[in-house]
């Protein structure tokens, strides 16, 4: 319970600061129960201040859509492959001034090949009707009937000895 003439817990939460905050917990990854409990609030209450105060609702919906943005580009780049730079860097002494510093010692482009495993999600969620593993066939014949044929069939076997 808020001690008496201190100001709502909320309040500070909805300054440029507070926001500023959260926003970098949300770029962090942190789920909203992390977040909560940072805020030193439970997950309840953040729901309830989601629905009250439309600067938490907004930056709470964007990092939700800014993560599912990012896995998506992620998933893309995976399934298309990508180079990167590999940096190496060693400490040297630098005669000058006697302190260490880090400096670049080799620079090389790697290659990262794309990911058939990536390309077939890709595929089977954007062409589902092309790229999916359940075929449909078209039965002509009743359950019934398929099942007294398979009877008759089951039976001449038993008579032939076989």
């Amino acid at each position: 319970m808020a001690r008496k003439g201190a100001p709502p817990k909320y309040e500070k939460w909805l300054t440029e600061e507070g926001l500023a905050k959260i926003k970098t917990w949300c770029d962090k990854g942190l789920t909203n129960k992390k977040i909560a409990k940072n805020m030193g609030i439970t997950a309840a209450t953040l729901c309830e201040w989601q629905k009250n105060f439309i600067e938490l609702s907004e930056l709470l919906k964007n990092r939700t859509e800014d993560m599912i943005d990012e896995t998506e580009n992620a998933l893309y780049k995976s399934a298309k492959g990508y180079e990167y730079k590999e940096v190496t860097k060693e400490r040297v002494l630098n005669r000058k001034t006697g302190e260490y510093e880090l400096v670049v010692t080799k620079e090389v482009t790697k290659h990262v090949p794309p990911s058939n495993t990536a390309q077939i999600f890709i595929l089977k969620n954007r062409r589902a009707e092309q790229w999916r593993d359940v075929n449909r066939i078209e039965v002509s014949k009743s359950v019934d009937e398929s099942v007294k044929e398979m009877d008759i069939y089951f039976e001449s076997r038993k008579k032939d000895g076989s």
